[in-house]
């Protein structure tokens, strides 16, 4: 399944178990890979379908899957998620709206709910208890849909640095601001 890639690499990767640390195996990879292209390497050695990898770079950052490797890797932590959080992300990815029709733990679920807003940014209407009153997520709902503004808590509606993006793409939603930003001047001009 590597065949694309070529043959030459240049990188041999420590990888190790999540918490545990104990070391999985090796693979040999090419610095221009992505980490989709690591993943689908480790779904061969380890048998962990991509779906279900995280992988965090021996520094601690996650890597994004279309990130590319780069020649300082050595070494990277393998944390398997659930099928079902696997399936819940893939769902959200497709559609944001999908978040609707997820159980409330992933409804409720910081990662599953941003990766919903990058495709609808009214899924935050779907949002449930910590997700919901989150000044992020709130903040990247309305910068990708300055509408999500009617979704959010009253909370939201009287924060300006979430109320000026929206109000600034459609005048209409001032109306959805708190009356103490309505009758600012800042963001009414």
């Amino acid at each position: 399944p590597l065949a694309h890639l070529g043959r030459a690499m240049d990188l041999l990767l420590t990888v190790s178990r999540g918490l545990s640390g104990a070391q999985v195996c090796q693979v040999p990879a090419r610095s221009s890979w992505t980490v989709q292209d690591l993943k689908i390497a480790l779904a061969a050695e380890t048998g962990i379908p991509r779906a279900e990898q995280k992988l965090v770079a021996g520094h601690g950052g996650l890597l994004d899957d279309w990130s590319t490797l780069g020649s300082e890797l050595e070494h990277v932590v393998l944390m398997q998620i659930s099928a079902e959080r696997a399936q819940a992300l893939a769902s959200v990815k497709a559609c944001g709206d999908a978040l609707g029709k997820l159980p409330k733990a992933f409804r409720c679920d910081h990662e599953v709910v941003a990766l919903a807003l990058r495709s609808n940014g009214n899924s935050i209407r779907f949002a449930m208890g910590d997700a919901k009153n989150d000044y992020s997520l709130a903040l990247q709902a309305v910068q990708k849909n300055p509408n999500a503004l009617c979704h959010l808590s009253e909370e939201h509606r009287t924060n300006p640095r979430i109320v000026l993006p929206a109000v600034q793409q459609n005048g209409n939603l001032l109306e959805m601001a708190s009356e103490a930003l309505r009758e600012n001047r800042d963001i009414v001009l």
